[in-house]
């Protein structure tokens, strides 16, 4: 207790202590998922933006992947040209296929020779990288379609663009489509 009386500075024996237990405790991330509840509660609180008409987004939920995945080239194909008969500005395809599926591999080449306002997706990050349609990367379409999940398995962040190993930086197909 003597040493404490004789000590100069007291109330770093109190900061020093509170401040290294909050910097381990930050570093080993555990205040990380609390972080997240309260990000992600407060993001639910603000008020709903308005729709923005001209964009169209055009998906599969989970049991449609499940009844029609993987989707044949003729299928593919037939809705890209139903989605350019609208004529739209710009068509973002984010869809890793690197590969044939099933019949119209033809006719689906035709489609992305014909849209130039077309951008396919391809995966550059990670062990698993998966290219664009060929056609389309000798077109030179093509942006990442790459994402970045939390400890938590959400995702809350989007890329702008990326880079591996292997090539230059990807702009992501947000990105792309927005220049």
């Amino acid at each position: 207790m003597k040493f404490l009386k004789s000590f100069k500075y007291p109330l770093v024996l109190v900061f020093l202590p509170a401040s290294v237990l909050a910097i381990t405790v930050k570093l080993l991330g555990w205040l990380q998922p609390f972080e997240l509840m309260a990000y992600d509660w407060f993001f639910r609180l603000r008020p709903l933006e308005p729709e923005d008409e001209r964009i169209v987004v055009v998906g599969l939920q989970e049991q449609e992947i499940k009844r029609f995945y993987p989707i044949s080239d003729s299928t593919l194909a037939t809705l890209l040209q139903k989605i350019k008969s609208q004529k739209p500005n710009l068509i973002g395809l984010d869809l890793f296929r690197d590969i044939s599926v099933g019949t119209g591999k033809q006719e689906l080449e035709k489609v992305f020779r014909t849209t130039p306002n077309l951008y396919g997706g391809k995966k550059v990050i990670g062990p698993d990288l998966v290219s664009a349609h060929p056609v389309l990367e000798e077109l030179g379409q093509v942006a990442t379609g790459d994402q970045l999940h939390d400890i938590d398995g959400v995702i809350r962040r989007s890329l702008l663009q990326a880079e591996n190993d292997y090539e230059n930086s990807v702009y992501s197909l947000g990105t792309t489509l927005a220049f």
